[in-house]
């Protein structure tokens, strides 16, 4: 997990116990303007120390490089220092991105875009499934009239089961392309949308066939 608190200032973390407030394996590089590093701190601790404000850090050291390409190394067993970054900058809780209106998503995804974060994805997929959902309830509905409308042997009882594959095959579709777009790099519009205009054709194909 890492993030770039100020230009040219990058902070990583391995992994984070957030109730702890403490991330581990923790790096915190400084580039310049012309993109040549000039210090890298890395530690295994970084602790968060809330009530004073500023960030504990354990067990590291601290490599500078000078101008005349010298470098530095100064270790050191506990240092604190003033960060612009808390650890609820490197997490992102679901319940609070749904409440979020469509204009303040959207603005928090350019934000994290920014910042490099590497869960965009699912951001956008949040973005696009708000409208593709709805969208879906007049797909599926399409689909259970026109299968109600054709009458076969076993009567509601085939009906419904015929209902329930459908809907579960729509999940598994909207599960496999949402996996997709998060570990594999498809665009989140595409991922949320294709079991929608797959099911549509579906949809159409059925209500055509069916008995008028």
């Amino acid at each position: 997990m890492y993030r770039e608190i100020e230009p040219g200032i990058i902070a990583y973390f391995k992994s984070i116990t957030a109730e702890r407030k403490v991330g581990y394996k923790f790096a915190l590089e400084k580039w310049d303007k012309e993109g040549r590093l000039q210090s890298k701190l890395m530690a295994s601790k970084a602790q968060f120390m809330e009530e004073d404000g500023f960030w504990r850090v354990t067990d590291g050291k601290i490599r500078t490089i000078h101008d005349d390409g010298t470098e530095e190394l100064r270790e050191f067993a506990e240092l604190d220092t003033v960060l612009k970054m808390s650890i609820a900058d490197f997490g992102q809780r679901k319940e609070i991105i749904g409440t979020l209106n469509r204009q303040e998503l959207a603005n928090y995804i350019e934000e994290e875009r920014n910042r490099g974060s590497g869960n965009v994805a699912f951001l956008e997929i949040e973005k696009y499934s708000r409208t593709s959902n709805a969208f879906a309830i007049y797909v599926l509905t399409l689909i259970g009239v026109s299968i109600a409308a054709r009458k076969v042997r076993g009567g509601t009882g085939l009906h419904l089961f015929l209902a329930v594959v459908v809907g579960l095959t729509y999940v598994f579709a909207q599960k496999l392309t949402t996996v997709a777009a998060t570990n594999v790099g498809l665009p989140a519009i595409i991922a949320v949308w294709v079991p929608n205009i797959i099911f549509l054709f579906l949809g159409v194909y059925i209500y055509i066939r069916a008995p008028k």
